[in-house]
């Protein structure tokens, strides 16, 4: 995981940004690797048992600029980010109908010219994707768009055969036509 916002961080808007919002954070570890890029992280997740870990990881680096919650998704956060990130902790084909609650939820949260940062692992059968696809129509109906980095591919094997697929995907309004995902791949990955 932290490979991957790893990734991310060197993509992120120059300078820093006011707030940022980490949905299942988990450990913290995300949050405070990345937290000198933002005035204010946010760290929301459903564990509770994470939220204390968390809490303390926070304390022991002296993070003053980070704050870790309980939250169903979005239920424990106040305000709008300039930046949200979200991997779902399921290969994505489990975690589908929370990726599109996340989508449909997060653009209450969202500033009008801040970015979604969905991490996804997915596979492909004969160039489809029924993730991505199940992606688009979720942000069809929030009015936002995407622009999909692979990451990297490996076989998934199964009849027919899939391709595993990772993927960055860049959401927001003004990103194009609402419910576009455009694929891109990344030279950089």
């Amino acid at each position: 995981t932290l490979q991957e916002w790893e990734y991310c961080r060197t993509r992120l808007p120059a300078g820093k940004r006011r707030r940022a919002l980490e949905i299942g954070t988990g450990t913290g570890l995300v949050v405070l690797e990345l937290r000198d890029r933002y005035d204010h992280w946010d760290g929301a997740e459903f564990d509770p048992r994470s939220v204390a870990f968390s809490r303390l990881n926070a304390e022991l680096q002296g993070a003053t600029n980070v704050r870790f919650f309980p939250s169903d998704l979005f239920s424990g956060a106040e305000g709008r980010y300039d930046l949200i990130l979200f991997n779902p902790w399921q290969p994505s084909e489990d975690s589908a109908d929370l990726i599109e609650r996340f989508l449909l939820e997060a653009p209450a949260h969202l500033e009008p010219d801040g970015r979604i940062v969905l991490l996804i692992e997915s596979g492909e059968i004969a160039g489809r994707n029924a993730v991505v696809e199940r992606i688009a129509r979720a942000l069809a109906a929030s009015g936002m768009s995407g622009v999909r980095h692979i990451r990297s591919t490996y076989g998934r094997g199964g009849d027919p055969p899939a391709l595993g697929v990772t993927s960055v995907l860049w959401i927001g309004h003004g990103v194009g036509t609402p419910g576009i995902v455009r694929t891109r791949p990344d030279p950089g990955a």
